[in-house]
Formats: structure tokens, sequence, C-alpha cells
């Protein structure tokens, strides 16, 4: 899921990130506050790099964490990225910077 977000990230293809890599309840948000795929659209144009590595993950029931390292500003940062099980497969709920 998470390499499948930084594909469509680096071909700059928000559609298919609102449409197949988002929650459904995320999607839902970002539409009230404008369009999924302008927002996300607008993101990826402020990104540098999209490599990502998962260094750790766990996962409860239909949920999962996942830390989530990627590089910044010439030093790698790391995300907790949430993950929902809709419909079969897992998708991508919440991001954060770890803590």
């Amino acid at each position: 899921m998470i390499s499948n977000f930084s594909s469509d990230a680096s071909s700059n293809n928000s559609s298919a990130i609102c449409k197949s890599i988002l929650a459904t309840s995320l999607v839902k948000h970002l539409n009230s506050i404008g369009s999924c795929t302008t927002i996300i659209g607008n993101q990826i144009n402020t990104v540098e790099s999209f490599s990502t590595t998962v260094t750790k993950y766990g996962v409860a029931g239909n949920s999962a964490t996942a830390l989530v390292k990627s590089p910044y500003n010439g030093t790698n940062r790391l995300y907790t990225v949430k993950l929902v099980k809709q419909g079969g497969s897992w998708r991508i709920s919440g991001l954060n910077p770890a803590k």
C-alpha cells in the first residue's frame, strides 16, 4: 500500500491516490474542505523525494500503523502512517510526523 502511494505520488497521480489509496473517511474529509485530488496534488508538489522505507508496523484487527522513513532536506524523517482495512484492502487513513 505504501509503495503504491509512493508510486502514484511520484507520477503526480492524485486522482489514483484519492480513488485507490486513501480511506473513504479521509477522502470525504478532504472533499469537505476542497477537492481531494487538488489537495493531494498540491501536497505532492511540495515533496522533494518519494522514497519511503517501512521500518516497523503493527496490525490490530482492521487497523494498522506503519513507521515510515522518508528523506527530507538532507535527513531522514519518520512518519506514522495509519491504515484501515476497507473492502478487503488496506487504505491510508492518516499520516503524522512520528513522535
